[in-house]
């Protein structure tokens, strides 16, 4: 019964908090007009019949559409399901990072960092969030792998191979919602030698992790996918992955390494750790000088509270190679396995974990690793000091909140916008419910399938998205041929900026062929321009 009391008052008040960020972000998170209306439209048009990488392009492994879908089917086609969704989803991941922490540090620890996970990854409003997400492949790969992680340290400490299955079974189904989980199966590997785990093992294991996506992809083949689709599909991938454009945004986000990338990642280092240093000290000489103890204090606090931007953990990984390369001999292989698996999993954001990027996801794990290596006797400092951080990252994303407070609703669902997005939103959905029937196609570019599913209109299923990355993809000749065998009743233009690759705006600088098409195949029929701009062209 002790036990039981000492648990609820950690327990008690994540629970409690956890209930007031859902609440706050309910229908408040996603974006109307880029990414997010992709998953919303896909799940909606593979209950019409449509397949993933022969009807509908998928640079993103199956399952979380096909999930999402069955959400759809059991729980009737609404936002709300994704929101619940979202939530259970968030829950879990917050609930493993939890999980993941105990293996390590002890309650208070523990809490803090599931604290610092619930703030970053859900009172956020990026898409990049744990809740309506640019892609809930990421967030359902995410509460994959680490569960896979969990279960895989549970079986260094307990030889069970029932963990190892499990821990395989899970890293399948994270590869079967994002492919840049691949590299974190290299541990299998890794353990294989260390641990010489037997044939028999790794057989039943690799049978294990074959499961999801053995189930996923069988059932797009039973749906009518060929080889040839689905071959045809991964070459505009690859198209897309030597594209300049996608390269332009991997360099504006710090994915890629720049001549001045290691002089951002030592100074954020610095930066973070100095307050951390000050409430060392603050502790260190509370019993002897407790002024100095308070001003040290106050000092940290003032500049935890300072510090806390879309770049406070960058240096994450290159950190912890750093000190894995230092400390390797002496860590446990516990740690090794955390370690290692951090760093797998997380490659793709190795110069940069960014909040408002990929890095929001992958900062839990990373974090959790780089504390294996502190001594226990830092373990409370560090608590006060992740508290700090989490109530920092609160006030730092609430205008964001604030700002959110304009509702789009139809038949399909609800969702909060920017003050920037509403009005031109809600007028592009009258329009479209008062002035289109239910059979017309109606393509809005350089994206915007989210108006497609709230109004229950079509859209071009594989070129629905005319962002100068998937522009440069499939090229304009590919796109207007497009366009004239199957042309589209209406064409929404709006000028939402583009400029994260590259281009400002389509038929500003880029996509002039398709604009030209437009201009002779369409004539203008309504213009909304209350904050952003939309132009509606009906087919001539």
């Amino acid at each position: 019964m002790k036990n039981f009391y000492s648990n609820l008052k950690y327990i008690l008040p994540l629970f409690f908090l956890s209930v007031l960020v859902f609440g706050l972000t309910y229908a408040h998170q996603g974006n109307i007009v880029i990414d997010c209306g992709r998953e919303v439209f896909y799940p909606k048009r593979i209950l019409e019949g449509a397949v993933l990488y022969k009807d509908l392009f998928n640079i993103y492994g199956p399952f979380a559409y096909l999930y999402n879908a069955f959400l759809f089917k059991i729980f009737g086609i609404n936002l709300n399901v994704l929101y619940i969704s979202g939530i259970l989803t968030a829950t879990g991941i917050i609930s493993f990072v939890f999980l993941i922490s105990r293996l390590f540090f002890d309650k208070l620890l523990s809490t803090s960092i599931t604290v610092l996970t619930l703030i970053l990854g859900c009172f956020s409003f990026y898409i990049f969030n744990y809740i309506f997400p640019y892609s809930f492949s990421m967030t359902y790969g995410l509460l994959a792998v680490l569960a896979s992680v969990y279960f895989l340290l549970l079986f260094v400490r307990n030889n069970n191979t029932l963990l190892y299955l499990a821990s395989a079974f899970f890293a399948g189904l994270a590869v079967s919602n994002k492919y840049e989980f691949i590299p974190y199966c290299l541990i299998f590997i890794y353990l294989t030698f260390k641990n010489k785990i037997s044939i028999k093992q790794n057989l039943l294991a690799l049978i294990t992790f074959a499961i999801a996506p053995c189930v996923t992809f069988g059932y797009l083949f039973h749906q009518g996918l060929s080889i040839h689709d689905f071959i045809h599909n991964l070459k505009d991938i690859y198209a897309m992955s030597q594209t300049v454009t996608l390269n332009y945004f991997y360099t504006i986000s710090g994915l890629i390494f720049k001549k001045q990338t290691l002089g951002i990642l030592i100074r954020n280092f610095l930066i973070t750790l100095f307050p951390l240093a000050l409430i060392y000290y603050s502790f260190k000489t509370l019993s002897t000088n407790k002024i100095k103890a308070g001003i040290a204090f106050a000092i940290s606090v003032i500049l935890a509270f300072k510090i806390a931007s879309l770049e406070t953990f960058i240096f994450l990984p290159f950190l912890l190679v750093i000190l894995f390369c230092i400390f390797h001999k002496k860590l446990s292989d516990e740690k090794k396995v955390l370690i290692i698996s951090a760093l797998l999993i997380s490659v793709k954001v190795f110069w940069a974990t960014a909040l408002s990027s990929y890095g929001v996801y992958f900062i839990p794990l990373l974090l959790i690793a780089l504390i294996t290596l502190a001594k226990k006797d830092y373990y409370k400092q560090i608590s006060v000091y992740l508290i700090l951080l989490s109530i920092s990252f609160f006030i730092f994303f609430l205008p964001d909140r604030k700002n959110i407070k304009t509702l789009v609703k139809t038949q399909n669902g609800m969702i909060y916008v920017d003050k920037t997005y509403g009005k031109t939103s809600n007028n592009i959905i009258k329009f479209i419910n008062e002035k289109t029937n239910e059979h017309d196609k109606i393509l809005i570019l350089p994206e915007g399938l989210f108006f497609n599913y709230l109004t229950n209109r079509r859209s071009d299923d594989y070129y629905n998205s005319y962002l100068p990355l998937y522009v440069e993809t499939f090229g304009e000749d590919r796109l207007v041929k497009n366009l004239k065998n199957d042309m589209p009743t209406y064409i929404i233009l709006h000028n939402i900026p583009t400029g994260n690759y590259y281009f400002k705006s389509i038929c500003l600088d880029y996509g002039f062929d398709v604009c030209n098409f437009i201009k002779d195949k369409y004539s203008p029929k309504a213009l909304s321009n209350a904050d952003f701009t939309a132009y509606i062209f009906e087919k001539k």
